[in-house]
C-alpha cells in the first residue's frame, strides 16, 4: 500500500502529524481484516486503486460526512495536477528562457567624438560681402617720411603714405545628404531620428572641415581656378619661427630635446620668456606682459603644465596665470604633428603665442562669404536630397608682429 500518499490526503485536509499517525494505524488494523483490496469488500470499507501510482492504497479513515467531502476533493484535485503533468504542453523538454526576454536596448546613445574645434579661439570672424564674391581686396596704409636740416629757402625733408591691396581669394565648398522614405520608417522603429542625426553629422563634418582649413590653409587646385587659401600656420605675413633651446632630455634616455615634456620648471619659463621676447621686440613697445595673450600648446604639451618649480611646488601653470594674468591657454589640437587634415600635415609640434593689437583686435581673422548656406531641398519619388554651401577665404594675419612661434614643443 502507499502509505505516503494517504498521509498526503490527510495533510491537505489538515490533520496533524500525530492525528496522520492514527489514522494509519487504524487503516493497518481495518486492512487487516479486509484482505481482498477490491472496493465494496469486506465489512463496508473500501480500498481505493492508485492510477497515480498503480497500486491500492490504505483504506482512508474519516470521521464524519465533511471530513469525508475534504478528502474526495483532495483526491480529485491531486488527480487533475497528475493528469496536468502527463501533458505534452507541460511537459515538454526545458529550452530555457528566450533571449529576445533576456535582451536589453538601451536608450542612451554613445556617439563618436570628434576633435576640438579652436580656431574661433585664435582667430576673430571677418564676414566679407555675399555668395557670389570671389575675391576679397583688403586697404593696408603705412606711413613714411625723411627729416632734413632746416633752411629758410628750402623744403626739406618729405612725407608719404603707401596704401595698397592685399588680395585674398573666396572658394566655394559644399556637402550634402541624402535619406529614403524606407530608411527614415525603419530608424523610427529603433527610435532613432534619422534625419536628424544625418543634418547633426553634416554640421560636425562641415565644422571640423572649416577649422582645419583655418589652420592648415587649402592648397588649391592648380589645373582649375581653385587657389590656394592661408591657414594661421602658413600665412604670408608669418614671421620666421623662432628656436626653443633642446636643454630637455626625454625621459628614460641621456637625448636632448625642445620637447616641453623633457624639460624641467626653469626650462619652461625660460621657453615662454624667448617667445615674449621676440614679441616685445618685434612690436617696440606696443605689446608688454600684462597684454591680452594666448599661449596655444599641441596637447601633447599640456602635462608639462603640470611641472612644479622646485623650490615652492608651484606648478608651471599657475606660474604663468601668476606672472602673466591676462594669459589664457588654449590647447589646440591642430598643432599636433600627427595631423593630417587639408591635405597638409604640420610635420612638427608648435607653440604659438599671441598678444592682443592695441586697437582690442587679435593678430589674426577668418575670412569669409558664409560658413553655412543652406539650399532647397530636392524631392524624389520616395528620397530626398539636401545640400549646403559656404565660402571660405583662409585667414588673414593683420598683425604679424603680435605673434610669434616655435616647433617641437
Amino acid at each position: 500500500m502507499n502509505r505516503e500518499f494517504v498521509k498526503d490526503i490527510y495533510r491537505k485536509i489538515g490533520l496533524s502529524e500525530s492525528s496522520i499517525d492514527n489514522r494509519i494505524q487504524q487503516s493497518d488494523m481495518l486492512s487487516t481484516f479486509n484482505k481482498d483490496p477490491h472496493v465494496g469488500t469486506g465489512g463496508g470499507v473500501a480500498c481505493a486503486y492508485d492510477s497515480v501510482t498503480g497500486s491500492f492504497h490504505a483504506p482512508l479513515v474519516v470521521k464524519d460526512l465533511n471530513e469525508a467531502i475534504l478528502v474526495r476533493k483532495a483526491l480529485e484535485n491531486m488527480n487533475a495536477v497528475a493528469m496536468d503533468s502527463d501533458t505534452y504542453a507541460f511537459n515538454i523538454p526545458s529550452s530555457g528562457v528566450p533571449l529576445p526576454v533576456l535582451t536589453i536596448w538601451t536608450t542612451r546613445m554613445i556617439e563618436q567624438m570628434y576633435k576640438k574645434t579652436t580656431l574661433s579661439l585664435l582667430a576673430g570672424s571677418w564676414q566679407q560681402g555675399s555668395p557670389g564674391v570671389e575675391e576679397i581686396k583688403i586697404p593696408t596704409m603705412s606711413y613714411a617720411g625723411k627729416i632734413g636740416l632746416y633752411n629758410d629757402y628750402s623744403q626739406n625733408g618729405s612725407t608719404s603714405i603707401n596704401i595698397n591691396w592685399v588680395t585674398r581669394n573666396i572658394i566655394y565648398f559644399e556637402e550634402s545628404l541624402v535619406w529614403g522614405d524606407m530608411q527614415q520608417a525603419q530608424f523610427e522603429l529603433a527610435k532613432i531620428d534619422y534625419v536628424n542625426k544625418l543634418r547633426e553629422a553634416l554640421s560636425i563634418t562641415v565644422g571640423q572641415f572649416q577649422n582645419d582649413l583655418g589652420f592648415q590653409g587649402y592648397a588649391g587646385i592648380t589645373s582649375s581656378n581653385k587657389p590656394q587659401l592661408f591657414g594661421i600656420l602658413n600665412e604670408p605675413n608669418l614671421n620666421p619661427a623662432i628656436s626653443l633651446p633642446a636643454s630637455g632630455i626625454i625621459p628614460g634616455t641621456t637625448t636632448l630635446t625642445t620637447a616641453w615634456y623633457g624639460k624641467s620648471f626653469n626650462q619652461l619659463v625660460t621657453d615662454v620668456q624667448l617667445l615674449f621676447r621676440k614679441v616685445m621686440l618685434q612690436t617696440e613697445g606696443q605689446a608688454d606682459i600684462n597684454s591680452k595673450c594666448i599661449l596655444a600648446l599641441p596637447p601633447s604639451a599640456e602635462s608639462a603644465l603640470a611641472t612644479p618649480n622646485p623650490i615652492s611646488s608651484q606648478p608651471f601653470r599657475e606660474y604663468l596665470r601668476q606672472v602673466f594674468p591676462n594669459m589664457e591657454i588654449v590647447i589646440t589640437p591642430n598643432f599636433e604633428a600627427s595631423l593630417n587634415t587639408t591635405g597638409a600635415t604640420t610635420n612638427q609640434t608648435v607653440v604659438m603665442l599671441l598678444l592682443q593689437h592695441p586697437n582690442g583686435e587679435m593678430p589674426y581673422d577668418e575670412l569669409f562669404v558664409t560658413k553655412w548656406q543652406g539650399h532647397r531641398p530636392v524631392p524624389m519619388a520616395s528620397s530626398i536630397s539636401e545640400k549646403i554651401s559656404f565660402g571660405l577665404g583662409g585667414v588673414i594675419l593683420k598683425y604679424p608682429a603680435f605673434v610669434t612661434y616655435a616647433f617641437s614643443v
